[in-house]
């Protein structure tokens, strides 16, 4: 049997399996739940097959339960239609106030004697957490160890995958409505109420960040924890078409981040991306990654938008895109996805807007970036230390 790592993949057998979900060396507690969400070959979940929850006990074609901690998985008999399945654990409405998957110690989740694979969640603050996804690929069926988890329970994944999950949240008490459809379910309207989210910033001056639009879309209120401590956020403007926004907080930051003197920036050029992705997954800090620019234009020629290929996750958009002197060259936006799989389709495909276009919206909002001095190269540890000065981690309630 192959113990999976994030992030790993692994061919499986066409055929059945025993799902079996445990926490620790027990069958899975009461106060922890699973939801399956297939998804079909156009990205979305499946009409009348649905979202299948343990506190349901319905089976599917294909799916069937055994018991609480077990379902038998039969891989020929799910629809022709369904191309992926999503297993997520989550905190039911039994958990008490406060409470996070940390309690449940080591998550596992095992197929058949296929695969095993296991989250521990000792110091982690998630209330909920992908944990695999089983996926058709051609002829074959794999199987992907994910591990993302979401601090604001069942509802921030039904934000992140846009998906109807019929189960109540240990986070918020309510149940989630998701995307609408043609046949005249409810729509997505917006990510639910009591929700969270998270991404990145930094100060472009000692009381103003520069962030994404989406990153504080739709928000009730938003925080920016950076070097210089954590502070309430008051939103002065957006651009949501080229998705800039502009934050205010009430301290002064540690440093501030200087762009590059110049607008002009060179296919092939080394970039630097720094920012807080995954939080909870890899970490608490910021992260930054080197990689360089692969295309000076967008989809459809956005000549707006760079292409940068330095690896990024959920979490980093909003955060800079440096030169080899530290100089900021773009805003982190966004990564090519396949809307089917909910995964990069190539690796590392990434696009930023451009520090021209940010600077543009700075003067319109009346704010002054600074420049620095961009003639030498620095290390990129020397980088990475001046970064964490000035980035700052955004978190958003909806």
């Amino acid at each position: 049997m192959r113990d999976l790592k994030i992030g790993e993949r692994l061919d499986i057998a066409s055929g059945a399996h025993e799902i079996r979900l445990a926490a620790g060396d027990r069958d899975l507690d009461r106060p922890v739940g699973l939801v399956i969400v297939p998804v079909n070959d156009q990205g979305e979940t499946m009409g009348g097959f649905g979202p299948l929850a343990a506190s349901d006990r319905e089976s599917r074609s294909g799916l069937a339960w055994r018991d609480k901690s077990r379902i038998t998985l039969d891989l020929r008999a799910l629809p022709a239609t369904v191309e992926r399945l999503i297993f997520v654990l989550y905190l039911t409405d039994a958990a008490g106030y406060g409470d996070t998957l940390a309690k449940s110690g080591a998550l596992s989740l095992q197929i058949g004697e296929a695969a095993t694979f296991r989250i521990d969640m000792s110091g982690r603050d998630d209330t909920a957490t992908i944990m695999v996804e089983i996926y058709r690929r051609q002829d074959t069926w794999r199987v992907s160890a994910n591990g993302q988890g979401f601090a604001f329970g069942i509802s921030a994944v039904s934000r992140a995958l846009k998906v109807q999950l019929p189960v109540s949240d240990g986070y918020s008490g309510a149940r989630v409505e998701g995307p609408s459809n043609e046949d005249g379910d409810r729509g997505y309207q917006g990510p639910p109420s009591g929700t969270g989210s998270s991404g990145s910033a930094f100060a472009i001056s000692p009381r103003l960040l520069l962030t994404n639009h989406h990153v504080i879309e739709d928000a009730v209120w938003i925080t920016a924890s950076g070097a210089a401590g954590t502070s309430a956020c008051e939103l002065v403007v957006a651009d949501p078409v080229n998705d800039i926004a502009l934050l205010r907080i009430q301290h002064d930051s540690a440093e501030i981040a200087r762009f590059r003197p110049d607008n002009d920036i060179d296919l092939g050029e080394d970039v630097i991306a720094a920012g807080f992705p995954l939080q909870g997954l890899l970490g608490s800090g910021p992260q930054v990654s080197g990689g360089n620019v692969s295309a000076l234009m967008g989809i459809a020629n956005n000549s707006g938008i760079l292409q940068f290929n330095a690896p990024i996750g959920s979490g980093s958009s909003g955060g800079p895109i440096l030169d080899s002197s530290g100089l900021v060259v773009g805003l982190v936006k966004a990564v090519l996805r396949n809307d089917l799989h909910h995964a990069p389709i190539a690796q590392n495909v990434n696009f930023g807007v451009k520090a021209a276009l940010v600077r543009s919206f700075l003067h319109s909002a009346g704010a002054t970036p600074t420049f620095g001095d961009g003639r030498s190269s620095r290390s990129r540890s020397d980088i990475a230390r001046d970064a964490r000065a000035y980035l700052y981690l955004i978190n958003v309630k909806h």
